[in-house]
C-alpha cells in the first residue's frame, strides 16, 4: 500500500490517473487499497485516490457498494475537504440505495447541502440527484423532496443546480410535481 499511497500523493495527470486504473481495476487488492486511502489523513492522498476511483469502471466499482455505509461517513465528515467530499458524492451517486438501507442521517446531509448557499455547487448538485434516489424509495420522502426542490426553485439558482432541480423534478411522480 505504502506505494501505492506514494504515487497518488503527488500531483496527478489524467495520463497518470489511467495508468494507476489499469492496475487497480486488474488487481482487487490495489482496488481496496485505493479505497483505504479515502480515509487518508493526507487531505491530497484522499482526494487523489477518490479521483482516481471516480475514473473506475462500473465493474471495477461493485465492491465499493459494500463499503457504502463507510463512504457516507467519510462523506459527512469531509467538511474541511470539499474536493473529497464531492468526490465522494460522485462515487455514491454511482451506487444502489434501498429503503432498507437508507441512512436518514445521510439524507439529512442531502437536504441540509442542497438547501445550503454557502456548499459548492458540485455538492449542491450532487446532494440533490441523491436525493432523488434516496427519496424514491418511499412516497412519503418523495413527498419531502418535492417541498425542498419547491424551496429552491423560488431562489435564484446557478444554472447547474437548477438544471440538476429541473431533471429531478421532471422525474418525480405527477403528484408531486407542484409547479410553482
Amino acid at each position: 500500500m505504502q506505494e501505492l499511497r506514494e504515487i497518488i500523493s503527488k500531483s496527478l495527470g489524467v495520463r497518470k490517473i489511467h495508468e494507476i486504473c489499469r492496475i487497480v481495476e486488474s488487481d482487487s487488492e490495489a482496488r481496496e487499497q485505493i479505497f483505504d486511502l479515502f480515509a487518508d489523513a493526507n487531505a491530497r492522498v484522499a482526494s487523489n485516490a477518490a479521483w482516481v476511483a471516480t475514473h473506475l469502471s462500473s465493474e471495477a466499482l461493485t465492491s465499493l457498494q459494500m463499503r457504502q455505509n463507510e463512504l457516507i461517513t467519510l462523506c459527512m465528515g469531509a467538511a474541511d475537504n470539499v474536493t473529497l467530499q464531492r468526490l465522494l458524492l460522485n462515487l455514491l451517486e454511482r451506487q444502489m440505495f434501498t429503503f432498507d438501507t437508507l441512512r436518514t442521517d445521510f439524507l439529512d446531509f442531502c437536504f441540509e447541502q442542497m438547501m445550503s448557499a454557502s456548499a459548492t455547487l458540485g455538492v449542491r448538485s450532487l446532494c440533490v440527484k441523491i436525493a432523488y434516489r434516496l427519496c424514491s424509495t418511499a412516497d412519503e420522502l418523495m413527498s419531502e423532496l418535492a417541498q425542498y426542490t419547491d424551496i429552491l426553485m423560488q431562489t435564484e439558482l446557478q444554472p447547474g443546480l437548477l438544471g440538476a432541480v429541473m431533471n429531478v423534478r421532471k422525474k418525480m411522480p405527477k403528484h408531486f410535481q407542484n409547479w410553482k
